[in-house]
C-alpha cells in the first residue's frame, strides 16, 4: 500500500468511505505537480477538476467587488481543494495557486459523478463539508465587520496552528509557509499592522516569527487576545 493511497484515508472528504471506494478514487486519479505561482484554477472558471494536496501548499484567494484580494484558506497535504465545486457541478467560488511546488491527486469531474453513482455517500459528506465551510466564512466576514486587527490576526494564528500545528519544546509551530503578507490578506488588515503587531508579541514572549514560520509559544495567552470578554473561548 503506498504512502498516497493512506493519505487519501486522512482526507475529511474520504473518511468513511469504505477500502473500496477509497482504491477505485485512488486508481481514478492522476498526478498533477505545479511550480509555486502557478494556478489549479481561477475563481468563477467551471469546476472540473477536484484535488488532494499530497506535498506543498496552496492559497486559496477571493477576489472581492471591489478587487481586493483575500486569503480565505490555507490547504496543507492531506486536504482537498475543488471538491465540492467539482461535484456539484457549479463553478470555483475561489482562486487556488500553488505557493510552494506541489504534488497533487486529481480527478476529472465525470470519473467523480461515476463513483458518486456507487457510493452516494460521497455526495452527502461533501454537502456537510460545504455547509462547515460556508459558516466558516460567515464566520470569518464577520469577524473582519466586528473585530479589532489583534483579535482577527490571533485567531488567523490559532486557527492555521490548529490546522498544521507541530508540538514543540518552545510551543506549537505553524508548520507552513506564511508571509506578513498573507497574514494581512487573511485578516483583512494592512502589512504594517500585522508587522507591528507580530513584533511586539514576539517581545512580549507570545511568539517567534522568522523565515515564514510562526512558533507560538504562549497559546494561552494568545486564545485571550484573539476572546473579547463577552464571547465563547475560541475553538
Amino acid at each position: 500500500m503506498s504512502n498516497d493511497f493512506r493519505n487519501l484515508r486522512k482526507v475529511k472528504l474520504f473518511t468513511e468511505l469504505p477500502t473500496t471506494a477509497l482504491q477505485l478514487m485512488y486508481d481514478s486519479a492522476r498526478p498533477v505537480q505545479m511550480e509555486a505561482g502557478c494556478f489549479f484554477f481561477h475563481q468563477n472558471e467551471r469546476a472540473e477538476m477536484m484535488y488532494v494536496l499530497l506535498d506543498g501548499q496552496v492559497k486559496m484567494t477571493l477576489l472581492g467587488p471591489e478587487g481586493r484580494q483575500v486569503l480565505i484558506r490555507i490547504v496543507a497535504p492531506c486536504e482537498d481543494f475543488g471538491a465540492v465545486s467539482a461535484i456539484v457541478g457549479s463553478d470555483y467560488p475561489l482562486t487556488a495557486e500553488a505557493v510552494t511546488r506541489c504534488r497533487t491527486l486529481a480527478w476529472e469531474q465525470k470519473d467523480i459523478m461515476r463513483i458518486i453513482d456507487s457510493y452516494p455517500m460521497l455526495r452527502e459528506t461533501a454537502f456537510q463539508i460545504a455547509v462547515k465551510r460556508f459558516r466558516q466564512l460567515q464566520k470569518r466576514f464577520r469577524e473582519l465587520a466586528t473585530e479589532s486587527a489583534e483579535q482577527r490576526i490571533a485567531r488567523a494564528l490559532l486557527r492555521l496552528s490548529n490546522q498544521a500545528g507541530l508540538p514543540k519544546t518552545e510551543g506549537m509551530l505553524i508548520d507552513l509557509a506564511l508571509s506578513r503578507g498573507d497574514l494581512a490578506e487573511m485578516t483583512g488588515t494592512s502589512l504594517y499592522t500585522v508587522s507591528r503587531t507580530l513584533s511586539q508579541w514576539e517581545r512580549d514572549g507570545l511568539l517567534k516569527n522568522g523565515r515564514g514560520k510562526v512558533l507560538i509559544r504562549d497559546c494561552a495567552q494568545l486564545i485571550t487576545l484573539a476572546t473579547p470578554p463577552e464571547n465563547p473561548p475560541f475553538n
